[in-house]
């Protein structure tokens, strides 16, 4: 099965395990269903992607990529695994927060509440420069990784704490 569209698709990869792919703003979201465990893999739920992103990528995505200390790692291996990156980007965290924040008004399932509760603690605990502003980038355990503060970062800052 082969479709693409704005919002979301899916795609057989060589090795044979079904890839979900997410596109939206710029963003997007790779994660292999057979790490999900799924066994339906109809095209009915693209016939009502919002109901399917809440029902089952969201909820993979806040217990898969969500670490200890409460960041998402940035990607996922077709494993379902977090990738090997000593980076958690501020964009990334961002995103997250707004995502789920914007998950849990729509459903209110507690584990889009949880998701967005705990990078919500990650963003104002490890991504605050000292000095004023926001860092680029911080480690999976919330040590600094990049202190630059871009222009561009601060804005997604303002955003999702805003939102």
């Amino acid at each position: 099965m082969n479709c693409m569209s704005i919002t979301s698709g899916m795609q057989r990869n060589p090795f044979r395990s079904l890839v979900c792919i997410t596109v939206q703003y710029g963003a997007v979201l790779v994660c292999a269903y057979a790490a999900h465990n799924m066994t339906d893999v109809s095209p009915k739920p693209f016939s009502e992607p919002l109901s399917w992103m809440l029902r089952d990528v969201l909820p993979f995505w806040a217990k898969t990529a969500q670490e200890e200390q409460g960041g998402f790692a940035p990607d996922l291996t077709l494993e379902g695994r977090i990738a090997p990156s000593r980076l958690r980007p501020s964009r990334v965290q961002t995103r997250s927060l707004y995502v789920f924040s914007s998950a849990y008004i729509l459903c209110r399932e507690k584990w889009a509440f949880l998701a967005a509760q705990r990078v919500y603690e990650f963003i104002v605990s490890f991504l605050r420069h000292p000095d004023g502003g926001w860092i680029a980038a911080a480690t999976p355990e919330g040590e600094v990784a990049d202190e630059t503060r871009d222009l561009f970062d601060q804005a997604f800052i303002l955003f999702a704490l805003a939102w």
